[in-house]
């Protein structure tokens, strides 16, 4: 419980309750309206990668017992869905599928739009989380940038389970608030179902959720008393029970998911690693922003407020610390950054807002916090629009419709192309292997692995899965790889080739080359 001390030190707010709701609103709205431009085009626009491997997963799993589809898609989608297996739990492809049953087809701007409202759901649990430690002005600035964020803008319409997983995540940390609060098991019930929910979303959340669990718990009650309590063994009882069963099952029972691609605790010695997550960090957050975060978060008044702050940051860190390698190497796993900086400039804007209301009496004066609030939502506007108006997403489209027909849809190629080649697969219903590129490769090397020479590498993926046609589609990287280039076209005839992309024949290796 908060003392009375702290009770009195709330300052005045600077907006009146009715202002303060239409700012909300217009903020909600703008985040809308932003995130619905141009949603129906390909999702190329953000994690390409990610949003066609749940587009696969999720077209296989419509077009089982479908008596509609040939039975060659069905083969050509069931092999894609084998190959992606799992790594979280399905709930957005299963909600893509509830959607094409419906529509009678595969419409994928439709989970894009569930995303959407998973991201604005979590603003909304981010205000409320906020107005309740820190202030209701502070919360407009929360959640102006938490709404505005530009990379938030593009990760909150992707096809992935991201989006479901900020919600969670804030819902859990809100509902655990709340717990503390005034602890009953009631709540206690609540928030350990929704924590439970939260983590199972996407496991990287446990670590802030949990830690905010601790730091609270800590201020509420101290160390001694916490441990001994029955209601914090429930709590971690019931917010396992998820995770603790779908993971083990699939690591050690199905065996169709493997953990070891995340951790690598070697990387934390090397330069490369903490260049790699500044690099991600001013991607994802911006190092202006994510200094004035950390500034923020000792202005906290609330003590409560201190210690979900101290939560939230310490287990971010500790996420990045144990998942090593996505910390340098992909942006999206740094998207629970964005409401806990989101928090931490809370009581910044609230020291702002009373300083101006104080010192400030003009209209003019006091038109200056909302420029403040709302020029990130211009400011994003602009960089959404050319990010998201790109006429390329469709001609990918064409192209791998195209290459899909001059391949007669195998299922056994070897491509080079951006993104996994997972577009090409997708559109051009083909399948078969990716090969890798140098920056992969280096990848592998950094891990201590070893790799073949092209030649070698090549007749063995042939062999593997006797290749029909090997497709280029990534020429710039296509055009580093010199010995790969060679290997190509000494050996191997050209099927199809255009300023786009080009398709060899590896059935008619005997007539090509030593």
């Amino acid at each position: 419980m908060e003392t009375a001390r702290e009770e009195t030190i709330v300052d005045k707010d600077f907006f009146s309750p009715v202002i303060r709701t239409v700012l909300f609103f217009l903020i909600f709205a703008a985040g809308f309206f932003v995130r619905f431009y141009h949603i129906k085009d390909p999702p190329l626009d953000f994690a390409p990668t990610c949003q066609f491997r749940s587009a696969s997963i999720a077209r296989a799993l419509f077009y089982k017992n479908n008596p509609d589809i040939p039975e060659w898609q069905k083969e050509i989608a069931f092999a894609e869905k084998k190959y992606h297996g799992p790594l979280e739990p399905a709930i957005m492809e299963h909600l893509a599928l509830f959607s094409y049953k419906i529509a009678g087809k595969e419409v994928l701007w439709i989970p894009r739009v569930f995303a959407v409202f998973f991201w604005m759901i979590g603003g909304f649990f981010l205000l409320l989380l906020t107005r309740k430690l820190v202030s209701a002005d502070g919360a407009l600035f929360a959640v102006a940038f938490y709404v505005c964020s530009p990379f938030g803008i593009f990760a909150s319409r992707s096809f992935q389970p991201d989006p479901l997983m900020i919600m969670g995540f804030m819902a859990a940390v809100y509902f655990i608030v709340l717990y503390f609060e005034r602890p009953s098991y009631r709540r206690l019930w609540i928030s350990a179902s929704i924590t439970a929910v939260g983590i199972f979303f996407k496991l990287i959340t446990v670590f802030p959720i949990v830690l905010v669990f601790l730091f609270a718990g800590l201020k509420k009650f101290g160390f001694r008393r916490l441990i001994i309590d029955g209601k914090t063994w429930i709590f971690a009882g019931i917010a396992a029970i998820p995770t603790a069963v779908y993971y083990p099952y699939h690591l050690f029972l199905a065996k169709d998911m493997s953990a070891g691609g995340y951790f690598f605790p070697g990387f934390i010695l090397k330069s490369f690693f903490w260049d790699g997550w500044k690099y991600l960090l001013d991607r994802v957050i911006g190092l202006f922003p994510l200094y004035l975060a950390l500034i923020g978060a000792f202005f906290f008044k609330k003590r409560m407020a201190r210690s979900v702050s101290l939560g939230l940051w310490m287990g971010y860190i500790l996420y990045a610390l144990v998942f090593t390698y996505p910390t340098y190497t992909h942006a999206y796993y740094h998207l629970q950054l964005i409401p806990i900086v989101a928090f931490s400039l809370a009581p910044l804007g609230g020291l702002l807002l009373n300083g101006l209301r104080k010192n400030m009496r003009s209209w003019a004066a006091r038109a200056l916090p909302l420029i403040i609030i709302f020029y990130p939502f211009f400011s994003s506007l602009g960089q959404a629009r050319k990010v998201l108006n790109n006429p390329n997403n469709h001609m990918m489209v064409r192209t791998a419709r195209e290459i899909g027909r001059a391949v007669n849809h195998s299922n056994r190629t070897i491509f080079l192309s951006d993104f996994y080649g997972y577009w090409l697969i997708y559109y051009g219903r083909i399948f078969g292997k990716n090969w890798s590129t140098i920056w992969h490769d280096q990848a592998v090397v950094a891990r201590g692995g070893t790799l073949l020479p092209p030649l070698k590498k090549l007749k063995r993926m042939i062999s593997f899965n006797e290749s029909e046609y090997f497709i280029v589609t990534y020429m710039e990287e296509f055009k580093r790889q010199t010995e790969l280039r060679e290997v190509l076209f000494n050996r191997y005839p050209v099927v199809e080739q255009t300023s786009r992309y080009i398709v060899f024949d590896l059935t008619r290796t005997k007539s090509y080359g030593p």
